[in-house]
């Protein structure tokens, strides 16, 4: 059931929208102002990060699924006028992902390497040349992204109706739009620990012979440890 707040919001017959930052009757939860734009880049990420995973991980294959499927329910919502602004933003949304990108590239490049006055240690002027070379690239792509992130923060995306974003929240059916954003945030951050973890490899330490059981209780298999 959707939070008192939220819902005496959303029947208001001046309320076609839902105020940014107004309670949503979740203590510590504000209305988000634009909760679509906020899913789609999370999902997205996590989607990409994914990637680091063997495609044998069970934990990808299931996290992928439900992403995809989440993410497919929040792209079909689009605010009025959502064409319009796509087209007049598609060059600058180009340009600030082509940014990010390259970013990573630089990042990837210079893994394990020295930068600034520590590149004396490269045996020959001209690795020296390189090293300097990335690493200017890097300081540059650092100091444009900000900028044409906020080119594109001036213009943003149309919002959702109150009555979009509770077809969302009733097609997801994980509570209110903002705290299915808290959920997407904290799967992308696990993600990234679990490919830091490389949860696929095989563990350190073996378990010991017994170590799992099943056994039945009530007609249900449930597994558990022995000490």
């Amino acid at each position: 059931m959707r939070p008192a707040f939220r819902l005496l919001a959303s029947v208001k017959s001046s309320a076609r929208f839902l105020e940014p930052g107004a309670p949503t009757g979740l203590t510590g939860l504000r209305t988000h102002a634009t909760p679509r734009t906020a899913l789609v880049s999370v999902y997205t990420s996590t989607l990409d990060k994914l990637k680091a995973l063997p495609e044998s991980s069970t934990y990808r294959h299931s996290t992928e699924a439900l992403t995809k499927h989440r993410l497919k329910i929040v792209e079909t919502e689009r605010g009025e006028g959502y064409d319009s602004w796509w087209y007049r933003t598609k060059d600058l949304r180009n340009h600030v992902a082509s940014l990010k990108d390259e970013l990573k590239d630089v990042e990837k490049d210079l893994e394990g390497k020295v930068l600034g006055d520590a590149t004396i240690r490269a045996s020959t002027q001209e690795e020296r040349d390189m090293l300097k070379e990335k690493y200017d690239r890097k300081l540059a792509i650092l100091a444009e992204l900000p900028k044409t992130e906020a080119q594109l923060d001036a213009d943003p995306e149309p919002p959702l109706t109150a009555e979009q974003v509770s077809r969302i929240e009733s097609q997801i059916g994980a509570g209110l739009i903002e705290e299915i954003l808290q959920v997407a945030e904290g799967e992308s951050t696990l993600v990234e620990k679990m490919a830091e973890a490389k949860i696929w490899e095989e563990l350190v330490e073996k378990p010991a012979e017994g170590q799992w059981e099943y056994y039945e209780r009530q007609g249900a298999h449930t597994a558990t440890q022995k000490p």
